[in-house]
């Protein structure tokens, strides 16, 4: 019987595919962490948008004694009391 000393220097099918699925599930798992942070981001950037409404009206009544007056639409339709 002969033996051969071969080397084997390729990579096997099973390494290929565990390779593959390791990089997927860390590619989710980055993608899921974006994900969250443009959720923070967003609620972050609405709060900053009310924070700065409210100052707004705060600095308007301030200046006029009556706070803002809502514009009167006339395609809009007001509910009856």
């Amino acid at each position: 019987m002969f033996r051969r000393n071969r080397q084997t220097r390729g990579v096997t099918l099973v390494e290929l595919i565990v390779g593959i699925l390791v990089s997927v599930v860390v590619l989710t798992l980055i993608l899921l962490f974006i994900d969250k942070l443009r959720g923070h981001a967003y609620r972050g950037m609405n709060q900053n948008n009310m924070r700065r409404m409210g100052e707004g009206i705060r600095v308007y009544h301030d200046i006029y004694q009556s706070f803002p007056v809502q514009p009167k639409n006339k395609n809009h339709k007001q509910r009856e009391p």
